[in-house]
This record gives structure tokens, sequence and C-alpha cells, in this order.
């Protein structure tokens, strides 16, 4: 028996290194696509419980000079950004304050209420701002509450008109895109996890057609020299399988070294998807080497 698996090793090992490369694979891409999803749901069930659209998250991508670095402003442009700020949020007499800080917190579930946050004043916001640089974290960090999307489209056109790369961005729209791009990414990972398990699966069935033919003459002098059907079986099941396990630890070590691990839920659908292809794998090896033993 052990001169069978030699001769097949020998033969068709490559049969063998794609079978544990798509099973690699196919892991790889689940285990990415749906984890991140699983990971940022409790982030994403926050958003979705704050999301409105009179709340505005400020989303300020620094411009870079020809070096790649990031801009330094001239003092005339620190000017017309701190005006536009303070004529944007803190001369509108109709409101109270609309600019709040710690923005995270919010976002995440750990602050509730706008009562909670912080104002930032006119004095804060000068810090902020600086005199040739912008503090970008701190301003990230803010909140905009209570305006309507027209005033919000005014005062975009104000900062696009002063070339200020600032977006006001509702947190309905910012869950919406938050949603949508994880949940994208898990159809993806689910669709490439059918063509990749259909693939683990063609690729058993090739081995094992191909061990019919290349070892036709040897399984059944085998079997006729009183090896029972069931340990023949067993033998092209280990053949098949095997393969499918050392893709399924050469993922194991894959995910160890990003440093992200795997999180509970990881371990029960992976563990369903894998159990799957390996009855399947099994219930396909019974089923032609059965047909030829019994013809």
């Amino acid at each position: 028996m052990k001169h069978i698996v030699l001769l097949f090793l020998k033969k068709r090992w490559y049969l063998i290194i794609l079978l544990g490369f798509g099973i690699c694979l196919m892991n790889v891409v689940l285990w990415n696509e749906t984890s991140q999803l699983l990971r940022n749901l409790p982030a994403l069930n926050a958003l979705h419980e704050k999301k409105s659209d009179r709340i505005y998250e400020v989303i300020y991508t620094p411009l870079g000079d020809s070096e790649g670095r990031m801009k330094r402003y001239k003092q005339e442009e620190i000017t017309e950004i701190q005006n536009w700020f303070i004529t944007s949020f803190f001369q509108i007499t109709e409101h109270d304050a609309l600019l709040y800080t710690n923005k995270a917190d919010f976002l995440t579930g750990r602050v509730s209420n706008k009562t909670d946050l912080i104002p930032m004043t006119e004095d804060a916001l000068v810090s902020v701002i600086g005199t040739k640089e912008i503090d970008s974290i701190s301003l990230n960090d803010l909140l905009v509450f209570d305006l309507s999307k027209k005033e919000v489209s005014s005062i975009e056109k104000k900062a696009k008109k002063i070339n200020f790369p600032v977006k006001l961005l509702s947190l309905k729209e910012a869950f919406n895109t938050e949603f949508n791009y994880y949940l994208n990414n898990f159809m993806f990972g689910i669709a490439f996890s059918l063509v990749f398990g259909s693939f683990s699966l063609f690729m058993v069935y090739m081995i094992i057609s191909t061990s019919m033919k290349l070892l036709a003459r040897e399984i059944r002098v085998l079997h006729l020299m009183g090896v029972p059907k069931d340990k023949l079986i067993i033998l092209f099941i280990l053949l098949s399988t095997v393969p499918m396990l050392l893709g399924i630890m050469g993922f194991a070590v894959f995910v160890q070294t990003t440093g992200m691990g795997f999180i509970g839920y990881d371990y029960v659908y992976l563990l369903c998807v894998n159990l799957l292809l390996i009855f399947l794998s099994i219930k396909v090896t019974k089923h032609k080497l059965g047909v030829m033993l019994d013809a």
C-alpha cells in the first residue's frame, strides 16, 4: 500500500500541492473578510445607534508638498482657515455650541450623549490650527451637531474656496459607508470561498480519478490478495484529506504571523466550512473507489 502512495506522489504530486494551496487560500480570504466584519460589529452597532443627518464628523485630509511631506501653511492661509472655523461654527447666533471633541468615544458608545462631550472653544481652536501646521489628529476628533444639509453645503463651499481640504460627513452617511464596505468585503469572501472550495473538491475528484487510472492494476491486485475494501478506501481518503489538513495548518500559521490571531467566532465558521469540505471529499472518495472495487 505504501508503494501505491509513493507511485501516485511521484506522478501526480502537483495535484496534492494544488489541493493544499486551494484550501489554504480559501481559508485566508474567508477569514480575512469575515473576521473583519465580526470584529467591527460592535463599532458598527454603536455607529448605527448614533446615525443622523444632523450630526457630522470632521474629515480632514492634509495636503502634501511635492516631496510627500505635510503641507506647511503660510500665515495668511492660517488666518483664512481660522476665520473659516469662526464664521462657520462660532458666529451662528441661532445655534448653541456646534463643535465638540472626543469623537472616538462618542462613535464607539463609550460616551452616549452630547452633554458628555467637550465643546470646542475659539481659544482651543487656535491651538489646533497652530501657526504653520494643523493638528490633524485633533481636527479629525471633532463632531458637529445640529446643522442642516444646506448649512453644511455652504460651509464646505467656503472651505473649498480657500483650498482647505475638509469635509463634513453625516453619521448616517458614515454608517452606510462603513457597513457597505465590510458587507461587500464579506460577500467577496463568501464568493471567493465558494470558488476555491469548489476548486478543492475538483482537485479531490482529480486525485481519486487519476489514482483509479494510474493505479487500477495495483488496487485490484491488493484487493484480490485479501486487503479489505474499507482499508483501501481509508488509504485514498487519507491521500485526499491530508493535503487539505496541511493547507489548513499552513493557513493557521499564516494567521499567527499576522499578529491578529483568531477570535471565538472565527473557529465556528472556519470549522464548519472545512469539516463540510472534508466530509464531501470523503463522500467523493468512497463513491469513486467503491464503484471501481465493486465492478
